[in-house]
């Protein structure tokens, strides 16, 4: 599957697929997607990755799947609930970077990021 900034990510809480949301940050407007199931606060942003925010910050998951090409965060794009398996995606246009995680799976080491810099709201 390659990679487009213009399919929205799924939501890596409830597979489903994210709303466009702008924020601002550091007063400034900022694109992301948002999960709309109720009290998730699951958020995608783009070359940062999934995050919440928690008192006025965004805080990032602890461990981002990142593309070893382009060095971006990759966002869920698929759920199979048949073969409980996720399909991961570089969203560069045209990239075809896909991690795929089972049930019991876990991402090789080399292809996580410790977290990022909480940023201000």
């Amino acid at each position: 599957m390659q990679g487009s900034k213009t399919t929205k990510p799924l939501c890596n809480r409830h597979y489903t697929r994210m709303s466009d949301s702008p924020i601002s940050i550091n007063n400034r407007p900022v694109q992301t997607y948002r999960c709309d199931i109720v009290n998730c606060g699951r958020y995608f942003l783009e070359g940062e990755g999934y995050f919440k925010i928690k008192d006025g910050k965004l805080v990032f998951d602890d461990q981002l799947l990142i593309c070893k090409e382009h060095e971006e965060p990759l966002s869920l794009a698929k759920y199979s609930y048949s073969k409980q398996e996720e399909l991961w995606v570089c969203r560069i246009e045209g990239c075809d970077y896909e991690v795929r995680i089972g049930p019991k799976s876990v991402p090789a080491p080399d292809a996580t990021r410790s977290s990022l810099d909480d940023m201000r709201l």
